[in-house]
């Protein structure tokens, strides 16, 4: 949680209709196992653990994407960018980057519409979006999952 540019230790980009996201990809796999999960409020080894068995992880770009390196190979992900977050930073394309790497499906959202910004480094990230890009990554994973052995609930 501590970053140099964020002494006092504030959680920045944050989803703010993290529920409603939630229902409509619980909504989308029933038989899934989907979970909101806050990283850094964990041990460091289950974070871990918790990362090698996820098959799909969705998060705001932010350090908690570092994950990314602990997937299983058959993976995807999907990452979540604020209204203007992209514009003159271009190390926002680093776990685009870190996940084309590792030979996992990749996707992203950039938000651009500003009545979708919130006080206090909230978004509101359209459920239809969500869906629309998660059904899209999980038609991936399951293609892969003929090239590997490890089963994915969801497919």
């Amino acid at each position: 949680m501590y970053h140099p540019r964020n002494a006092d230790g504030s959680v920045g980009r944050k989803i703010f209709n993290e529920a409603e996201v939630v229902e409509t990809l619980l909504k989308l796999f029933p038989s899934a196992n989907i979970q909101p999960i806050l990283m850094e409020a964990l041990p460091m080894k289950f974070q871990l653990e918790i990362s090698s068995q996820t098959d799909l992880l969705i998060g705001m770009h932010g350090a908690g994407m570092t994950h990314i390196a602990f997937l299983p190979k058959h993976a995807a992900v999907l990452e979540l960018f604020p209204k203007g977050f992209k514009l003159y930073r271009a190390h926002s394309m680093c776990f685009q980057s870190l996940t084309m790497w590792r030979g996992m499906h990749y996707d992203s959202w950039e938000n651009m519409d500003a009545n979708l910004e919130l006080p206090h480094d909230y978004t509101i990230v359209p459920t239809d979006v969500i869906a629309k890009k998660t059904l899209k990554l999980v038609e991936q994973i399951c293609l892969k999952k003929l090239q590997y052995s490890s089963f994915i609930k969801f497919c």
